[in-house]
């Protein structure tokens, strides 16, 4: 079923949300740079679809954070056809390496032939991240792939891979579903690798600390 508009803020907030129930950061060494913050549009080959969303898209929004620390940012996209302003929203959304969103993929969306993008803000968010290293993503039989949480902390767990071609055009995305997993414990889940061509890919993470 299509992602209403009301939905996909609300799947944003739902993410946000959990972070706020993580644990309070320590300090870290290392100071949050916004300049470790990126968005950028990614041109797709054709159309792909994203991770849970049923629309296809030709390009998108991927935001990028390069921090220790979680990432709180704030964009706005706006739609025109012409010079009229047919729709606008604005996001607010918390992740540790990867965040994404299909451009022209609300709802009932009207006709548009030019959009913008107004990047609010990048900050710290006061929770912690759950290091790469602390997480054991293995394989464990055809179609199927283990999460081990070996940090102290319960967390929650999510893989995301951008599939690229020669041209560097996007030619699929894929990611697990976020998995709350205990301190010590593992879950099996299906792999959701894709398995067509590809030239290149990269791997984020977006593992987080929760009470």
């Amino acid at each position: 079923m299509k992602r209403k508009i009301l939905s996909i803020v609300l799947c944003f907030t739902l993410v946000f949300g959990c972070c706020a129930a993580f644990s309070p950061m320590k300090v870290d060494a290392k100071k949050f740079s916004k300049k470790k913050v990126k968005l950028v549009v990614k041109k797709c080959k054709g159309k792909i679809y994203l991770p849970e969303d049923d629309i296809s898209c030709k390009e998108f929004i991927m935001i990028t954070n390069k921090n220790k620390q979680l990432a709180d940012v704030s964009f706005t996209i706006t739609y025109y056809n012409g010079k009229t302003e047919v729709f606008g929203a604005t996001y607010f959304v918390c992740f540790a390496q990867l965040y994404y969103m299909g451009i022209g993929n609300e709802e009932e969306m009207k006709p548009y032939t030019s959009y913008k993008i107004k990047f609010h803000y990048a900050k710290k968010f006061k929770a912690k991240q759950i290091p790469k290293k602390k997480v054991i993503i293995k394989k464990v039989k055809k179609g199927k792939i283990s999460i081990k949480n070996k940090s102290k902390y319960n967390g929650l767990f999510e893989r995301a891979r951008i599939y690229y071609n020669k041209k560097g055009k996007v030619v699929a995305v894929d990611s697990t579903c976020f998995q709350e997993i205990k301190a010590g414990k593992k879950v099996t889940i299906n792999d959701m690798s894709y398995k067509g061509k590809y030239y290149k890919k990269k791997t984020y993470y977006n593992y987080f600390e929760k009470k």
